[in-house]
């Protein structure tokens, strides 16, 4: 795999993601799976959490995000998880298995 062009689709991927978490008022954005790990392939999709406040069921959540996203990354499948502060939080506590993968190999890309 070419770095320079992985670097490159690595960073645009990041920029659409801040944006558009921006844009919906989330206050982190992790980007995890095969980009965060860089083992990518043309094929992979791009795995993202974002931690916003909401009143939306978990099933509606991602909606907003997937189509502000989907004019941004093209050719790419994006899967987005929405939790809120208090469920990412308790996740992230009771060493729920997914979110600790999550914590252990994804980047902070928006936030802190």
């Amino acid at each position: 795999m070419n770095t320079t062009s992985t670097h490159e689709s690595l960073e645009s991927i990041s920029e659409a993601i801040i944006e558009v978490a921006k844009t919906v008022n989330a206050t982190k954005a992790i980007l995890f799976g095969s980009f965060a790990r860089g083992t990518e392939t043309r094929h992979s999709d791009i795995d993202v959490v974002m931690i916003k406040d909401t009143a939306e069921r978990f099933v509606e959540r991602p909606q907003q995000v997937l189509s502000l996203l989907y004019d941004k990354i093209h050719g790419r499948a994006i899967d987005v998880l929405i939790y809120t502060p208090s469920e990412f939080e308790r996740m992230s506590s009771s060493g729920n298995k997914f979110m600790q993968r999550v914590l252990r190999e994804g980047k902070i890309i928006y936030g802190n």
